[in-house]
């Protein structure tokens, strides 16, 4: 049997921060819910780190607010800040496509 955490996020691209050898993009998804019969939508920014080069180089052409897909493994993670642990949780992205480009 194999055991994976992987996620999936269909959304728009924000914020991106390439580095040499990394690069940090927010993508934006949506999620829709009914409130006393009324529907109301919920935003929820993802923060994805990308490590391969090649989806680096891609994501650097790709204009901020195309609508993408990344999909990717989930690990929780701990770094020690000013001799504190700190606990997050890493979105690694492994695939990653524009479905619609914006202009």
């Amino acid at each position: 049997m194999k055991n994976i955490a992987k996620f999936e996020i269909i959304g728009n691209l924000g914020k991106l921060n390439p580095r040499e050898k990394v690069a940090y993009a927010s993508i934006a998804s949506e999620r829709n819910y009914k409130d006393a019969g009324e529907w109301k939508t919920i935003t929820s920014w993802n923060d994805v780190t990308f490590f391969d080069p090649k989806i680096i180089e891609r994501l650097a052409s790709c204009p901020i607010g195309s609508l993408v897909r990344v999909v990717g493994n989930i690990s929780n993670q701990s770094r020690e800040v000013d001799d504190n642990t700190e606990y997050y949780t890493l979105l690694d992205g492994r695939e990653f496509a524009v479905l619609a480009e914006k202009p």
